[in-house]
């Protein structure tokens, strides 16, 4: 194995270390799952705007259990996916919802 294959191996093998290390500490941190709070700016009433004021547009409306449509396309609500905890528990996608949440996306390229 020469010394370039060695160092691409071990980049290798330390991010896929990084990576399973982020899962298994993701899975298993501790707390409960609080839902988040509402959203105040969604309570104002309107007289409380301005003429011309657009930030209407800009709030969300969160409904849980998430609806449809399903899919992968930008706009659509990701299926349900299931995940087994470090218990050995079911947690499904949408039993998270309201919560706060971190993506980790991955891509390798070789």
């Amino acid at each position: 194995m020469t010394h370039r294959e060695r160092a691409t191996f071990s980049r290798a093998l330390f991010l896929l270390g990084l990576a399973l290390l982020t899962a298994v500490l993701a899975a298993c941190q501790e707390g409960s799952i609080e839902p988040a709070e509402t959203d105040t700016l969604a309570d104002q009433s309107s007289s409380d705007t301005t003429v011309g004021d657009d930030d209407e547009d800009l709030l969300a409306v969160w409904t849980c259990p998430p609806q449809g449509p399903f899919g992968g396309a930008v706009g659509e609500t990701p299926e349900n996916l299931q995940f087994s905890d470090c218990d050995g528990s079911v947690v499904g996608l949408h039993d998270l919802c309201g919560a706060n949440a971190g993506l980790i996306f991955n891509f390798y390229g070789w």
